[in-house]
């Protein structure tokens, strides 16, 4: 019998060839039980191979079991290995919960099979049955426990807001449960359908609003990435209690959030572009836009931050103090 584990290299006789010759093609690499020293089944293949033999996968695991000795011997070596008691365990566990593994499993063509023919000669529930659309979709309702009914009411709702607003009017509508799903569903079947174009332009301008923009940084959870601390700390050394970081949304001109703002009567704002997320960006767009609320700007750029005395130098010209060394 082969024992895991052993790398002693085996000589090979010719009794041992006889006996390879004799029951190899139908047990192939089981035939190791046969012989007197412990051989592994990979070094069995290895010489049958060399002397040109092949296997009958069909009559291999049918013979074999067919011993008594064999099986005897099989069953004493995996009660003795603490990793097959250990085996036996984790696959009793596993077949406790062989229902909830099985959920969702397709079933193979002979166990459909089965399922057919245990099944044949029931008649089906429905069978001659006829149910008006209101029944299909109150029985459907009543199985899944959460099927609206839809009053007039709401499909007038659904029809003057829904084209503009899309599934934001489900708020208008006040129902408890109802999702987005159920609502597009019912406008689908009432033939409405929502204008990308308006709902876009509708969108761009929420971003316009201070209060909108705010509940969505708040919502968001944004803070200073690390450029922006960087910058931070530095704004805090050369011109300390000068500028405050507003970039979470706390100063919002024009539907854009500036990074850093003066708090000290000066009407400035600092902005960091990243060299990444900016890249193709005309700072002078930016300093144009907050020019017209009468801010002054400052673009610095990501890799502008590398020159720390450089970057000292430009921060005392913009904000018009003295330079110190």
């Amino acid at each position: 019998m082969p024992i895991r584990g052993y790398k002693g290299r085996h000589r090979w006789c010719p009794e041992d060839d006889a006996i390879l010759r004799e029951y190899y093609t139908s047990e192939g690499s089981l035939v190791a039980h046969r012989l007197d020293a412990p051989v592994s089944n990979k070094a069995v293949a290895q010489r049958a191979h060399k002397l040109g033999l092949r296997c009958d996968t069909s009559l291999r695991f049918t013979l074999v079991w067919a011993d008594a000795e064999y099986r005897k011997k099989q069953r004493e070596a995996h009660i003795a290995n603490p990793k097959v008691l250990a085996a036996l365990a984790r696959a009793n566990k596993t077949r406790l919960s062989v229902p909830s593994l099985l959920i969702g499993r397709r079933c193979s063509d002979r166990t459909r099979a089965k399922i057919s023919e245990s099944l044949k000669g029931n008649i089906p529930w429905n069978k001659g049955k006829k149910f008006t659309y209101k029944e299909r979709k109150t029985r459907r309702g009543r199985r899944t426990g959460n099927y609206h009914i839809w009053t007039a009411d709401e499909e007038d709702i659904i029809r003057e807001f829904y084209p503009l607003e899309g599934t934001r009017c489900l708020k208008r509508l006040g129902i408890v449960g109802l999702n987005r799903v159920a609502l597009k569903r019912r406008a689908k079947i009432l033939g409405v359908k929502g204008n990308d174009t308006l709902k876009s332009a509708i969108h761009k301008a929420l971003w316009q609003e201070p209060s909108f923009v705010r509940k969505q940084m708040k919502a968001r959870g944004v803070s200073p990435n690390k450029a922006e601390m960087l910058l931070g700390d530095i704004l805090e050394k050369a011109l300390p209690g000068e500028y405050r970081y507003v970039g979470d949304g706390a100063f919002i001109p024009a539907g854009k959030c500036p990074d850093f703002m003066n708090v000290n009567g000066q009407k400035k704002l600092i902005e960091l572009y990243g060299d990444y997320w900016h890249r193709g960006d005309n700072p002078q767009d930016r300093i144009d836009l907050f020019r017209e609320y009468g801010y002054r700007t400052l673009i610095l750029w990501e890799s502008e931050l590398k020159d720390i005395d450089a970057l000292i130098t430009a921060l005392y010209n913009f904000n018009g103090s003295a330079v110190h060394v």
